[in-house]
């Protein structure tokens, strides 16, 4: 499995969750939407969610890093200085705890 550090989390102005690579690898990445699990590629150069519906950013987050894996096989991980850009600070606890429990 290759390791891409997230270089920023963010929800944009659609209530989408953004997450970043630290490498864009578009030719790779727009495959994601194979997983079937609702997550794209944005040539904004980002993985995106749709907004939340009945799940949170955090159980949104947990379904990106897995299409990721299986579609892509890339592990996304928080680089030490991963920035989170409108993203409730319950949230960012939340997220760093599920990213900490998957390495």
């Amino acid at each position: 499995m290759i390791e891409v550090g997230i270089t920023r989390i963010a929800i944009d102005d659609q209530q989408r969750l953004c997450v970043f690579p630290a490498e864009a690898n578009p030719s790779l990445y727009t495959f994601v939407y194979r997983a079937g699990a609702e997550i794209t590629w944005d040539t904004g150069g980002y993985f995106c969610s749709p907004p939340p519906r009945e799940w949170s950013y955090t159980r949104w987050l947990e379904q990106l890093i897995s299409a990721v894996r299986g579609e892509l096989g890339l592990e996304l991980t928080l680089l030490p200085n991963t920035e989170f850009v409108s993203v409730p600070p319950a949230d960012i606890d939340s997220m760093r705890a599920l990213m900490a429990r998957a390495t």
